[in-house]
């Protein structure tokens, strides 16, 4: 079981040792809520929802949390851009659901996904 996360106390952390890297984990699930605590702490881990609805949670990530001003890929041009890679790992050995098993998220939610 997972313990209660207490965001006010990491908060409250990187307000009494300013001089330290505090960067949070846990519960984050989206971008808005990542951007919250920018305002107390360095950083924000974003870790199941991003690897479960990639598409969903990091589609917007470089507009909404750095200003980006090009729109996000689509679920087509990330395929596409993964297939050099791809094809990298088959042929050193890898299999290829050790690839695509990272790649299933990307179609979350999608009708037929």
């Amino acid at each position: 079981e997972i313990p209660p996360l207490k965001y006010d106390f990491v908060h409250r952390l990187k307000r009494d040792f300013p001089h330290l890297e505090i960067i949070i984990n846990g519960g984050i699930n989206d971008l808005t809520h990542a951007h919250t605590h920018l305002d107390h702490v360095d950083g924000v881990m974003i870790g199941r929802a991003a690897y479960n609805t990639p598409f969903q949670v990091l589609g917007e990530a470089d507009r909404v949390m750095y200003g980006g001003r090009d729109p996000p890929k689509t679920r087509q041009q990330i395929l596409e851009a993964m297939l050099p890679f791809l094809e990298a790992e088959l042929a050193a050995g890898t299999s290829l659901n050790s690839v695509t098993r990272h790649m299933l998220g990307l179609f979350h939610g999608c009708k037929g996904g």
